[in-house]
């Protein structure tokens, strides 16, 4: 049986329930996988939705389960919320809190190249002598959305970028799940073929202490963090999914991916003392020339 909010809200006002609709609408400069893919992908709601905690009760390639703590004002109110792919292009949302029941339907759209529409809409179900406190639920439910797009947008327009440079996700072709989204130690970026073979040569005195960016803005390019006569190079994006590292948080072991959390190792280390370049990744070459750093990297297809 196909998942839709219409046959969702016949069956609720079969048992006496009443409901009010609202609608939300954003574009951006993505592809529908790539809304597809943001909506199925449940690792980042803990590292970039600092404001929904969650447990998983149970998912699936094509739905999952889960209770969230949403945050409201000063209160954290839990919601058990069922997500499933719906039948073309949308995913359908039931959730309960109180005397609500939340049935939320997400569809997206290609209105151009690499350029994609998502309408969401909200449809409140509750007792009918509460109908009059639906509008509170809506306002509370626009209010979350306009922060949950705040950090989804960027991720999906990320992609967006990287898909005019001739990337494709691996999602694209094999299809987007809940379940798969879990392993963020896979390669899903696929590099276009002009860039799989990539060189950089930069200056060393040009490197400035701290973090620096150089090269192209895929994997074309590098971050270098520096800490004296200590450099170590990292890829600039997450070949995960596409995340750009240009801002991550760097730990002990490496940067942290801010869309999954996953820890992104050096591809080269280099010691200006020792004038010793070394790498750090089988894709990677790096050499010291001159006084420059000759970085070079082979992506595998």
């Amino acid at each position: 049986m196909s998942l839709s909010r219409e046959r969702i809200a016949h069956g609720l006002v079969a048992i006496g329930l009443a409901s009010t609709v609202s609608e939300r609408v954003t574009e951006g400069d993505y592809e529908p996988f790539d809304a597809d893919w943001n909506y199925k992908d449940i690792p980042h709601l803990a590292e970039v939705h600092h404001a929904v905690d969650g447990v998983v009760i149970a998912s699936e390639t094509s739905h999952t389960s889960s209770v969230f703590l949403q945050q409201v004002g000063p209160i954290r109110v839990p919601l058990i919320v069922y997500i499933g792919e719906g039948t073309n292009n949308n995913a359908v949302y039931v959730g309960s809190a109180g005397p609500f029941v939340i049935v939320i339907e997400t569809k997206w759209q290609r209105v151009a190249e690499n350029r994609s529409r998502v309408i969401t809409t909200y449809e409140i179900f509750s007792p009918k002598l509460l109908k009059f406190l639906q509008p509170v639920v809506h306002r509370l439910l626009s209010r979350n959305y306009d922060v949950l797009m705040t950090a989804d947008l960027p991720m999906r327009e990320q992609r967006g970028r990287l898909r005019k440079r001739g990337y494709v996700f691996a999602g694209d072709s094999s299809g987007y799940g809940f379940r798969e989204s879990s392993n963020v130690y896979v390669r899903n970026v696929i590099a276009p073929q002009e860039l799989r073979h990539s060189s950089i040569r930069m200056r060393l005195d040009n490197v400035a202490e701290g973090r620096s960016v150089h090269g192209g803005d895929a994997e074309d390019g590098v971050v270098i963090e520096r800490d004296g006569n200590v450099l170590l190079v990292y890829p600039r994006i997450c070949d995960h999914e596409g995340a750009s590292l240009d801002c991550a948080l760097l730990q002990e072991k490496g940067l942290r991916c801010p869309w999954h959390g996953r820890t992104v190792r050096p591809i080269a280390s280099i010691d200006t003392v020792a004038n010793a370049a070394t790498s750090l990744s089988q894709d990677t070459n790096v050499q010291i020339d001159a006084g420059h750093i000759v970085l070079s990297r082979r992506l595998q297809a």
